[in-house]
């Protein structure tokens, strides 16, 4: 409550949020090529059908499962190639949407902005954040599309079997993009049960969406696999 008193402290906490992003921004430009990143993004081009040199780094590659990643990644190595500078600011751009997802979902919940803004900026000093931000990894686009998913649910998500179904879509593709989101399925089903008091909206709904999400993420791998054979 001692935050709250001090409404001046709203543009200090987004101040040390921009200081995050800088220094992203300077990782960006001094990080070194990680295996892991540089292996995903050659398999998407080798997807995408551009051409690479002989390399036995895609006699067995990384393959991404069809998801967002693979899709945005795809299209800039189509436009820009293989130019790692423009993949990585690519995860710039989808860092500072992540930041005002969750200045939006911590502001919708405590209606304060001065508290918002605090935990927007203890989310940017998360440890590994500077690493995921300023690769082009996966992980901040799966975890842009997550919350997107769940701000959506906890708005819509109890209404209809049609935002159940729209939500468990979102949902399926924040797995497509990096599997390990599958894990917090669960915790539809275990938020709604709290949050809601009808029987379909805390059983039904939830149900549906994980079962949905659980499809697109298995239909997202099966069209990868058909379309590509890797």
């Amino acid at each position: 409550m001692f935050v709250k008193k001090l409404p001046f402290l709203f543009p200090v906490y987004i101040a040390i949020a921009v200081c995050f992003c800088l220094t992203f921004l300077g990782g960006v430009l001094a990080l070194t090529v990680e295996p892991d990143e540089v292996w995903i993004l050659m398999s998407t081009m080798k997807a995408f059908g551009i051409s690479l040199p002989p390399t036995s780094a895609l006699d067995n590659p990384v393959t991404t499962t069809g998801g967002l990643h693979f899709i945005l990644h795809g299209l800039i190595a189509r436009l820009w190639g293989d130019d790692i500078l423009i993949h990585r600011l690519a995860s710039i751009g989808v860092t500072l949407i992540l930041l005002g997802v969750v200045f939006t979902l911590i502001e919708r919940r405590v209606k304060d902005r001065v508290l918002a803004a605090a935990g927007t900026a203890l989310f940017a000093a998360a440890p590994g954040f500077l690493l995921q931000a300023s690769l082009a990894t996966a992980e901040i686009i799966a975890t842009t599309v997550f919350l997107l998913a769940a701000l959506f649910w906890v708005r819509f998500g109890g209404r209809s079997v049609s935002m159940a179904i729209l939500g468990g879509a979102l949902f399926g593709l924040a797995c497509a993009t990096r599997m390990t989101c599958l894990s917090m399925l669960p915790a539809i089903v275990v938020w709604s049960v709290f949050a809601h008091r009808g029987w379909v909206a805390r059983l039904i709904h939830p149900v549906l969406a994980v079962a949905v999400a659980v499809l697109v993420f298995v239909g997202c791998v099966a069209v990868y696999f058909y379309a590509f054979g890797d």
